[in-house]
Order: structure tokens, then sequence, then C-alpha cells
């Protein structure tokens, strides 16, 4: 993708730190989450909240979708389904 080989060190990142800190903010802000507030009066109703996270889950969304739809329309086993789509296209490869 980057076209050349990372260091070792980048790759434990992108493996392993990076989604465990990301998994830990996303915890830590579930727990610690408090109604947000308007000029510490206000307090934005329910729907305002389900309005927001509609809107932030609706682009989100379409990730997962478009690769259940890439599994359900490609022919074959699910190994093969998984191993077609997850290999490149030949004119991308860049050899290191």
């Amino acid at each position: 993708m980057i076209g050349y080989r990372p260091w070792p060190y980048m790759k434990y990142c992108w493996k392993y730190i990076t989604p465990t800190v990301a998994t830990g903010i996303l915890l830590f802000s579930l727990v610690q989450f408090k109604p947000l507030k308007y000029n510490n009066t206000y307090v934005y109703p329910t729907w305002g909240y389900g309005l927001g996270l509609f809107l932030a889950f609706s682009s989100v969304s379409m990730v997962p979708l478009w690769i259940l739809y890439k599994l359900a329309s490609t022919p074959g086993t699910l190994k093969q389904k998984l191993r077609i789509g997850t290999t490149p296209a030949e004119g991308l490869r860049k050899p290191y």
C-alpha cells in the first residue's frame, strides 16, 4: 500500500496497538458519557442524540454493508470469497 516494506514496529502498531487504543477510547467514552448541555442549562432531547447517532452510523455502516454485499454476490465457498475479496487486483501489486 505504501510502496515499501514497513518496519516491524509499524506492523505491530497497525495490527495490535492502534486497535487496542481505539477500542479503549471507545469504551472509556461510553462509560464516561454525560448528556450534552448548551450553556450549562439546556439539555438536548433524546431524539437529538438519536438523530446524531443515525447520521454518524449512516456513513460508517456502508463499509460493513458493502463487505456483506460482496460476500453474497461473489461465487464460491466462504474461504474462496474471503480470498478473492482480500486479494488486490493484479495491476495494483507492487513488488518489494
